[in-house]
């Protein structure tokens, strides 16, 4: 909470406009993506997944057992998806969101209530297909967010900060 308060008032004093936004829809990002995941990593993987960690072998072969007319329906849901953050840029030029819920991940450990954690930041802009640059402040950051396709708008931004990409 540290970094992404610092990074609104650094933000404030460049003269940007900041406003509160709370997409409820965000929440559905990793049920959107989970399956539709799962099912194009089994395709990749498939007569393989012996070779992976027991967790990720059955995701593959849950993956595996997602028939056509689901993964269509999990596929139309991510296209509505889209359409409602593309319309976030109506709105905004950029969203700032944290970058992740955790200062570290330390080697050796199980790691997934943290995928998750991370995931629930992350997988809206991924789904979205946005463009992100992580504005630093340690131990951790903040995601800054672009529509799609506008890469160049927001790196030059974050140039115009003076944010060392």
């Amino acid at each position: 909470m540290t970094a992404f308060e610092t990074w609104k008032e650094r933000l404030r004093s460049t003269g940007a406009t900041l406003i509160a936004c709370h997409p409820t829809f965000f929440r559905n990002a990793c049920s959107i993506y989970t399956p539709i995941q799962a099912h194009e990593a089994a395709k990749l993987h498939a007569g393989f997944y012996d070779h992976f960690d027991p967790v990720i072998a059955d995701r593959l072969s849950w993956g595996a057992s997602l028939g056509q007319g689901e993964i269509q329906q999990w596929r139309a849901k991510h296209r509505e998806f889209i359409a409602q953050c593309n319309a976030l840029f109506a709105e905004f030029d950029f969203l700032l969101m944290p970058a992740t819920p955790v200062a570290r991940l330390n080697v050796g450990v199980d790691h997934s209530s943290s995928r998750m954690r991370i995931l629930a930041y992350t997988t809206p802009a991924s789904l979205a297909g946005w463009p992100a640059v992580v504005l630093p402040f340690s131990p951790c950051g903040v995601q800054l967010l672009a529509r799609h396709s506008h890469d160049e708008q927001l790196l030059n931004f974050v140039t115009s900060i003076q944010v060392e990409v």
